[in-house]
């Protein structure tokens, strides 16, 4: 779009950046995250409730495959009794700085299992956006719709929008036949290495 810097359109996607990390570690990392929003937008996974409140912008809930609660991080995890409820509603419209990265009706099936459904999600420019829930709820998998890691699972079909800056990306729907093309190198299990 023009107007926009370059850096506006780098983002990050980051599943569990600090798990298993000790705490001056886990410190560091946030403050780097805090400093890298400056340039990028960063998505990320992470179970870890304070830690997401602490250091993110935005908090989105995920819970059987669906998202149910997105908002304002310090409104989610903060919203007493009584005080404006400043979080977003489903299907409610606000004006907010540009989406970095976008969902419209996005539903995604591994075979017959349905790993997302209907998800209208927006990840803002230089925020850093958190997915959490308990596990198997999509949070990866959405992960994955951005950066396009479900491309290289068989078996995987999506419907829906998925726009990175505007643009929407489709999916290699003829990677796998393209597996062994020119340019692409097929990856080596390590059970083929011969030590």
């Amino acid at each position: 779009m023009p107007g926009r810097s370059p850096s506006s359109r780098r983002s990050s996607c980051l599943d569990e950046p600090c798990s298993g990390l000790d705490p001056i570690s886990t410190a560091k990392i946030e403050e780097a995250l805090s400093e890298l929003k400056k340039e990028y937008t960063i998505v990320l996974v992470s179970n870890n409730t304070k830690q997401i409140a602490r250091a993110t912008d935005y908090a989105a809930f995920f819970y059987m495959s669906k998202l149910v609660e997105y908002g304002i991080t310090s409104s989610i995890f903060h919203h007493a009794g009584g005080a404006t409820d400043r979080r977003l509603h489903p299907r409610e419209v606000r004006i907010m700085p540009d989406c970095a990265l976008k969902t419209e009706e996005l539903n995604l099936f591994y075979g017959s299992f349905q790993g997302l459904k209907d998800v209208d999600f927006c990840v803002y420019t230089h925020s850093i956006t958190a997915l959490i829930g308990p596990s198997g709820c999509g949070k990866s998998t959405l992960l994955r719709c951005f950066n396009r890691m479900n491309d290289l699972i068989d078996d995987v079909t999506i419907k829906g929008t998925v726009l990175v800056t505007d643009r929407r990306i489709g999916s290699l729907t003829s990677f796998h036949e393209k597996k062994g093309g020119h340019g692409v190198s097929a990856a080596q299990p390590l059970s083929r290495l011969s030590l």
